[in-house]
């Protein structure tokens, strides 16, 4: 195989132009953090063409891998004390907020008495080093004078000049992601890494889970979590499979399943009729805008409280490279309703697009509401209630996840944003236990386990 060579250093100074430009764009909107440094990642890749990196963002006093590519290539399953080495690579990176570069075949010192680095007593305190046949680089991202992540990038070996232009673009591209940091206002940026990492473990729950009670604890559980709300109930589609060509799902008669935290109502009982009402109500109201259908842009939201804009699409980006975690992930998570796993019953139809429909306590505004809100505010003690649907395969509502509070929806919107992937994820884990749930002979095998 034919290694390209590196681009040359007078390029390197456009690359750096281009890639502030477009970080730049991509500050004014910006994104999740997974989301953005996929972006950031793939103008590296275009620019430098490295073997691998990874991304250790901070996470408490420690960092944690959020984004990664060709970790394999660094063989840390035959060289564990190589990961060691690096891991305190990436520390002194940090704590000194400078690069760090450790040229390719670095061999460590001898040991005590000639004890291999793994043997060594203090194997901390030895000097780094290099056993692959890669350049190592680690360049610190800065927000004002804290270390919130460190860049850990490799590539072939090159001459002197060219990693020292290497080293100048990525300190340069990485001083970007401090823009990025501010437009979001993440001065802890160990949330946001909490939340992807909660988000990780969720997929590898949902991975290959059949049992409908499992996965909708599951949901809520993660839902509350994340939103940090009173709150969150679960609506499943009792006909899901009588009416497999449903409109939209929103001619299924739907009926709760899980609340989180609290023991489920009787799914008959008057609060569980009224739950489910305000829930279809609101899912009613975020997918039945025509601007929504008709531009796919956001639509003006009466409701919103604090200024809060509605949340767009239930897109997720597109996943490269791989989030760390990733990899337990099963395929069918990682996938878009538009691009259905092979083999499965589409019908050609587009998820729709949705807007936040976040419904406030206001007394002027009883006589403009549905009754089904009236009926909500007046029985129940919360303070506000918005949903977020639950797609399948065919991109049909099969569940829907209502969030209540009392204390103000003050951050809610940014929280929504995040959680547009729950929409996809949750909805594919669910659709699928909603249709094994209905087999007979799986509920029969799943009862002579249960026996056994």
């Amino acid at each position: 195989m034919m290694v390209q060579p590196p681009p040359a250093t007078s390029q390197l100074q456009r690359f750096a132009n281009d890639i502030s430009a477009r970080l730049a764009q991509l500050a004014k909107d910006p994104p999740d953090l997974l989301a953005y440094l996929q972006v950031h990642a793939e103008c590296l890749i275009s620019a430098l063409r490295p073997v691998g990196f990874i991304y250790e963002m901070q996470n408490g006093t420690t960092f944690k891998r959020t984004l990664l590519s060709n970790v394999e290539s660094l063989n840390y399953r035959n060289l564990p004390e190589q990961d060691i080495a690096f891991a305190r690579a990436v520390r002194l990176s940090a704590d000194k907020r400078q690069a760090v570069f450790i040229g390719n075949n670095t061999l460590p010192s001898a040991g005590v008495h000639g004890l291999a680095v793994e043997d060594a007593p203090a194997p901390d305190e030895l000097p780094l080093f290099n056993r692959t046949p890669f350049e190592q680089m680690f360049v610190p991202i800065l927000l004002g004078q804290t270390t919130v992540g460190v860049l850990h990038i490799w590539f072939h070996p090159a001459d002197d000049a060219t990693n020292q232009a290497r080293l100048a673009l990525l300190k340069r591209t990485c001083g970007e992601v401090e823009l990025y940091l501010k437009a979001r206002r993440l001065s802890d940026i160990s949330q946001e890494v909490t939340r992807l990492s909660t988000y990780s473990r969720l997929l590898e729950e949902l991975t290959g889970d059949l049992d409908l009670e499992s996965v909708s604890w599951n949901i809520v559980n993660y839902a509350r979590e994340a939103v940090s709300c009173d709150r969150v109930c679960l609506f499943v589609a009792k006909d899901y499979e009588r009416n497999p060509q449903g409109r939209d799902g929103l001619d299924y008669e739907f009926e709760l399943f899980a609340c989180s935290g609290l023991k489920r109502p009787h799914p008959r009982s008057e609060q569980a009729v009224i739950l489910q009402r305000v829930a279809q109500k609101l899912t009613q109201l975020s997918l039945s805008n025509p601007a929504l259908r008709s531009t796919g842009t956001r639509a003006s939201q009466e409701e919103a409280p604090n200024g809060s804009h509605p949340a767009n699409g239930a897109e997720a980006p597109a996943p490269l490279p791989v989030p760390a975690q990733a990899a337990a992930e099963p395929p069918t998570e990682r996938k878009s309703a538009e691009a259905p796993e092979r083999g499965a019953v589409t019908t050609g139809t587009q998820r729709p697009k949705m807007q936040l429909t976040l419904m406030a306590r206001d007394p002027a505004k009883v006589a403009k509401r549905p009754p089904e809100v009236n009926e909500y505010f007046e029985l129940m003690p919360m303070n506000w209630a918005t949903v977020l649907p639950l797609f399948d395969r065919e991109n049909r509502v099969c569940g829907i996840v209502l969030f209540e509070g009392v204390k103000p929806a003050e951050k809610l919107d940014r929280s929504f944003l995040q959680m547009r992937d729950l929409a996809v994820s949750a909805g594919l884990a669910l659709g699928t236990a909603l249709h094994w749930n209905r087999q007979p002979s799986l509920r029969l095998a799943q009862g002579w386990v249960g026996l056994r």
